[in-house]
């Protein structure tokens, strides 16, 4: 948020939910060069999801925006 660069970057966790307000389920994505994950076992509707990223501490940035998906 500050313009600098990311460091010592572990992994991602990805939020989702049934609702953009209540992301309450979550998966932790481990390797800074992972660019996708498919998230399985969801049942037919409509997700929300955002992207936190992880140190090697466990701290997590803040999250991003929202985006949505239909699962058919």
């Amino acid at each position: 948020m500050d313009g600098s660069s990311l460091n010592d970057i572990s992994g991602y966790r990805i939020l989702y939910g049934t609702s953009p307000g209540s992301l309450s389920n979550s998966v932790n994505v481990s390797g800074a060069s992972t660019t996708s994950h498919t998230v399985t076992g969801l049942s037919p509707g409509t997700y929300y999801f955002a992207l936190l990223t992880l140190n090697s501490s466990g701290i997590a940035s803040d999250a991003t925006g929202t985006v949505t998906a239909t699962v058919q």
